[in-house]
């Protein structure tokens, strides 16, 4: 069997503070003074190709479309950015708002269960532009969602990126 019919290593990885899978995940944490990044970052000799990222946001009371979450206000917004040999670069405006979010992502769903806290869950399909986010591990190439103002006020934040290994 050749290399090209080998069956492709699926990843499904919460973003974390390491890269590895080994850091803290819960990117509700205060990035107003020093931000906060939160990665995927593959080891050297692994290839990494991202299809797609998913967001979930939980919080108590309501949603507000022009704010984050219920009712924090981002003077920073929540960043995301591909570093790729060594050049970091964002990939498109920071979202300073849970519209902004929706704006970006399309695929945007908001659950409000009549009781307990309420959720946002959204996912950014990069292959929908034409191609996978490719993290070569040689280069230390990442995946960053960068927290840039006080998210403490929310329950949970977290992005989770699917893809798979390449060979």
């Amino acid at each position: 069997m050749g290399l090209n019919n080998l069956p492709k290593q699926l990843i499904n990885r919460i973003l974390d503070t390491n890269g590895d899978g080994t850091g803290s995940t819960n990117q509700a944490v205060d990035g107003s003074v020093t931000p906060v990044t939160f990665k995927l970052a593959p080891a050297a000799g692994e290839v990494i190709l991202v299809s797609r990222i998913m967001f979930y946001i939980e919080d108590t009371g309501n949603f507000d479309a022009d704010e984050w979450g219920n009712g924090i206000t981002l003077a920073n917004g929540v960043q995301i950015n591909q570093k790729t040999k060594g050049t970091t670069s964002n990939f498109g405006a920071a979202c300073k708002t849970t519209g902004d979010l929706a704006g970006m992502m399309y695929d945007i769903n908001h659950f409000a269960f009549g009781i307990g806290n309420e959720i946002v869950c959204g996912r950014l399909t990069f292959t929908k532009f034409g191609e996978p986010m490719r993290l070569d591990g040689d280069f230390d190439d990442e995946l960053q969602i960068v927290i840039q103002d006080d998210l403490t006020g929310l329950v949970n934040q977290r992005v989770t990126a699917q893809g798979h290994y390449s060979f």
